[in-house]
């Protein structure tokens, strides 16, 4: 373990969950310094690993003042889907629907 960044993220199930994070040192250290680059300049990333080994990256986006609307539109990350209806309530992702959630990915690829 020592040496490699290990981190595990848990989202949570529903609204009022709480989220999960659990890693060591050098993982967590990598989360901080992903962190203070997404203050500065906007956006930050860290390449961590969870516990099978499989890497993969937390990406970072700091949102500015006038993106209000653009967190708005966003599908919420709950992992537990409850409910019939697309709205900001549910997390799953009509792309037949203008008005429907975002997925989270689209704020990275802008």
């Amino acid at each position: 373990m020592e040496g490699t960044k290990h981190v595990q993220v848990y989202a949570q199930h529903r609204h009022h969950d709480p989220a999960f994070i659990i890693g060591n040192a050098e993982g967590l250290r990598a989360l901080i310094r992903a962190l203070e680059t997404a203050l500065e300049t906007g956006c930050g990333h860290a390449t961590v690993f969870p516990s099978d080994g499989e890497g993969y990256d937390v990406l970072i986006k700091k949102l500015e003042p006038l993106e209000e609307k653009l967190f708005e539109s966003l599908e919420m990350p709950y992992t537990e889907q409850y409910g019939p209806q697309n709205s900001h309530c549910y997390y799953e992702h009509r792309s037949d629907d203008p008005a429907a959630p975002h997925p989270i990915h689209s704020v990275f690829h802008r």
